[in-house]
């Protein structure tokens, strides 16, 4: 029974491991199709923090890298309170 949980884990972590990779490799790959649009692109989850920015946005408003848990609003000065 021991030897089967740990064949069983064994092969449960080398698809963690694979799943993982697959993963990375699309986030390579999107990143790239969105660093290839001209257009700005900042992509913002619902607490105005920044997640995603391309690299024409990253131009267009001298964004350095990386960028991690940055506010949208502090990110390019602008007041929350104006909307």
């Amino acid at each position: 029974m021991n030897a089967q949980l740990k064949a069983a884990f064994a092969g449960l972590t080398d698809q963690v491991k694979l799943k993982t990779q697959e993963v990375q490799v699309l986030q390579q790959s999107t990143d790239q199709i969105l660093d290839a649009v001209p257009t700005p692109i900042f992509l913002v989850d619902a607490h105005q923090i920044v997640r995603y920015i391309n690299q024409s946005a990253r131009e267009a408003f001298t964004i350095q890298e990386p960028l991690s848990n940055t506010s949208l609003f502090s990110m390019l000065s602008l007041d929350q309170d104006v909307a």
